[in-house]
């Protein structure tokens, strides 16, 4: 009997990891717009927590967000080598390729339908990113002067030791 309960919790356990990951969109949605704005401030009020020093490609520091979107697994904020703040949110999607490519694929639409105007979402390639694909968004211009004085960001799918993440990063202006 012993050995049934244990057997039940343990199943139990390892089946709750595997739980479907639920895009909440009036949560997205909503989250978006907020931290969207909030890069045009610059994190300012978005900052929390002491700084942390971390090395992780372009990133060199990191520090807790206020504003998480709901059901990831990392939000915080981001310093690159030059100082620029970014809104980094990684949620996490289990091994199905499949489910992640189709969740990404919802969250493009949302971010592309929360966008302010003149800003538009396209494709890029991104090698670290499944099938090479990230999403960008940034300010519509031919002019680089002008898109440096807007917020940008990128979402994609990356697989990490087997697992599916989506990773979205917003960044403030480049231009103080």
């Amino acid at each position: 009997m012993k050995k049934n309960i244990l057997l039940v919790l343990f199943l139990a356990a390892n089946l709750s990891s595997f739980a479907a990951f639920t895009l909440d969109a009036t949560d997205f949605s909503a989250k978006f717009k907020t931290v969207f704005e909030l890069a045009r401030k610059r994190f300012v009020t978005e900052m929390s927590g002491e700084k942390k020093t971390i090395s992780e490609g372009v990133f060199v520091a990191a520090y807790d967000a206020k504003t998480s979107f709901n059901g990831t697994d990392l939000t915080r904020i981001v310093v690159d080598a030059d100082g620029i703040l970014g809104h980094h949110s990684r949620f996490n999607l289990g091994a199905s390729k499949e489910e992640a490519k189709k969740i990404y694929l919802e969250m493009v639409k949302l971010v592309k339908a929360n966008l302010p105007v003149k800003f538009i979402a396209r494709d890029t390639y991104e090698s670290e990113y499944m099938d090479g694909i990230a999403t960008v968004f940034e300010f519509d211009s031919e002019v680089f002067a002008q898109q440096a004085k807007q917020p940008s960001g990128k979402l994609g799918v990356r697989i990490e030791n087997g697992t599916c993440f989506i990773h979205l990063l917003i960044n403030e202006p480049i231009f103080k």
